[in-house]
């Protein structure tokens, strides 16, 4: 069992981790789409007629941003909602996770704590994992990757700027697609 040390609670630690990973999936993904989404726009003015179904258009966004994500761990330690949120992420010897141990971590994160993000099973999997941190202090991706996860304290205001964000996105995201 793992014993707290520091003034951060592992249930504050599990829910800040929690809303820094969704934020920074649909801030990243909403980019990402609007991205492709020009460029198959172009495409199409120019006579390539292509269309890809949403569900596999998702699956596509969320690779490219798995792919993306270690590269701001590997050069910062933290993501832009991870640094709002003042958690960062570093290897046992205290420096930058290299690209393919970021991209390791990512990679097992979203297979074992979000479970490729299949609806239900996904949130089976988030229980289990926030179970498990709260228990134990790490995630089995941390511990694999032998990753250190630290967090600094937040104000208030940085965390409800968070969920502002979060907010904002998900609106922006219902408007595109219902126009």
């Amino acid at each position: 069992m793992y014993k707290e040390n520091d003034e951060i609670s592992l249930n504050k630690k599990a829910w800040s981790r929690y809303f820094a990973r969704i934020i920074d999936m649909t801030v990243g993904i909403t980019i990402i789409g609007i991205i492709v989404g020009i460029s198959l726009n172009i495409l199409n003015f120019y006579g390539s007629a292509i269309h890809i179904p949403d569900i596999l258009m998702t699956v596509l966004l969320s690779i490219i941003y798995l792919l993306i994500e270690p590269i701001m761990i590997s050069k910062f330690g933290t993501t832009p909602s991870k640094k709002l949120f003042g958690i960062s992420i570093i290897s046992s010897n205290n420096e930058y996770l290299n690209y393919s141990i970021s991209m390791q971590r990512g990679f097992f994160m979203w297979a074992k704590g979000l479970a490729f993000t299949i609806p239900i099973i996904s949130l089976i999997a988030l229980s289990i994992t926030y179970s498990n941190f709260t228990n134990e202090g790490v995630t089995s991706w941390d511990k694999s990757c032998d990753a250190k996860v630290i967090h600094k304290k937040i104000s208030k205001f940085r965390f409800i700027i968070g969920i502002i964000l979060w907010i904002l996105t998900v609106v922006f995201n219902i408007l595109m697609i219902s126009s």
